[in-house]
């Protein structure tokens, strides 16, 4: 069954408070209106266009699963005017359907009369709007009441979104099965990728990508990832630059940074890449040249069941070989067992990790660190509950 949102706003809304969500929802395989007061097109306060689906005020309650009010303090007031939308909103919120708004957007929840008793945030300078109207304010990122979902600012689109979905999970009647990945190959067209390797925390992918092909331009917004190339010579790709790698090489790449990795060697490239947390629906694209932009994770379809040439990596340890790299997982209980490690060894924190004197995080689940590094660390701080690691070394 096909999953249905709508965005309803207006000119001047807050730009980031509708992209973000719009490509989220299609990445989660909705299908997203827009609507807007007579279907004209609207522009947000730094000209980003909003192309309507839909008539704001010819909105059925029956279309829906779920309803975004971005912010922006001049849209709101303009779809707040609107009394259809305002039934809208009601309906939506009677039938049990996720209703979501952030920044000024829950003055439109104020209107549509669905906020009294009711816990929820906003924008702070319409926090007296709320109390005044009887909800019960919170200072806070993100607020779920029931089927109410709300948050304060744009810088809290990925908290806001991943609460919006779970509410929709929660109460979707046709929620899809989980995909259990550890059994299936996908493939890409730029190649292939599966599991080698999963945790609480930790998810480790291996990659092959033909030569000439590359990933899309996308970002994780709420995860870190880490690469590291086995084999091969890569051109990884921001925004604004590239770099050309080779094996055995590493990078960490932050929450939002958008990213792509090309194959420049003739036999194409071999990628181990590090995810953390491991949720494969945190994923937007903003380019793609196999035309994906705003399709979730797996969506080009095919799978096929995983066989004995991929390699599984397990807590239990042992030595493996893999394009001329090895690789094996050890745990130890103490700070020692990262002391004294041989030169050129890439090391992934699987559990555990290390702490400052003050117990302030330094080296974490999903971090990736060259083994020379470890000394300077060890001399300032300590492992207290011990570590897992993957270690990674170029073979003769």
């Amino acid at each position: 069954m096909k999953k249905r949102a709508v965005i309803i706003t207006a000119p001047g809304f807050q730009d980031e408070e509708f992209i973000y969500p719009y490509y989220r929802l299609l990445e989660e395989g909705f299908q997203v209106d827009v609507a807007t007061k007579d279907k004209i097109v609207v522009l947000g306060k730094y000209g980003i266009p909003a192309k309507p689906t839909r008539d704001a005020k010819e909105l059925k309650e029956e279309d829906y699963d779920l309803v975004i009010l971005p912010g922006g303090w001049e849209a709101p007031e303009r779809v707040r005017l609107i009394k259809e939308v305002l039934t809208f909103v009601r309906e939506m919120y009677e039938a049990g359907k996720v209703v979501g708004a952030i920044c000024h957007g829950p003055c439109i929840l104020v209107s549509a009369g669905i906020l009294r008793g009711k816990r929820a945030t906003c924008f702070e300078g319409i926090a007296d709007d709320l109390i005044n109207a009887g909800a019960l304010y919170e200072d806070s990122p993100v607020v779920v009441d029931g089927n109410i979902v709300t948050s304060p600012h744009y810088r809290n689109n990925g908290d806001f979104l991943k609460a919006v979905l779970r509410e929709f999970n929660k109460r979707s009647i046709s929620r899809p099965s989980v995909v259990d990945y550890r059994k299936f190959v996908v493939n890409k067209p730029w190649g292939f990728e599966y599991l080698m390797y999963e945790n609480d925390k930790v998810a480790i992918w291996y990659l092959f990508i033909k030569h000439g092909e590359e990933t899309s331009l996308h970002c994780h917004p709420n995860k870190k990832t880490g690469l590291i190339l086995l084999s091969g010579e890569a051109r990884i790709s921001f925004l604004n630059d590239a770099q050309t790698v080779k094996s055995l090489s590493k990078l960490m790449i932050r929450q939002g940074l958008f990213h792509s990795t090309a194959a420049v060697s003739p036999d194409g490239i071999h990628v181990i890449e590090i995810e953390t947390p491991t949720d494969k629906s945190d994923l937007v694209r903003l380019t793609d040249k196999y035309g994906r932009e705003g399709r979730p994770y797996g969506a080009e379809g095919a799978t096929r069941p995983i066989d004995e040439s991929c390699l599984r990596l397990s807590d239990d340890g042992g030595k493996h070989l893999l394009h001329g790299c090895s690789l094996s997982i050890e745990t130890f209980m103490d700070s020692a067992g990262f002391r004294n490690r041989p030169r050129g060894e890439a090391i992934v924190v699987l559990r555990g990790g290390m702490v400052s004197r003050k117990g302030i995080p330094v080296l974490a689940a999903g971090d990736v660190i060259w083994s020379q590094n470890l000394d300077h660390l060890h001399d300032i701080c300590a492992a207290p509950h011990g570590a897992t690691i993957l270690t990674i070394r170029k073979e003769p």
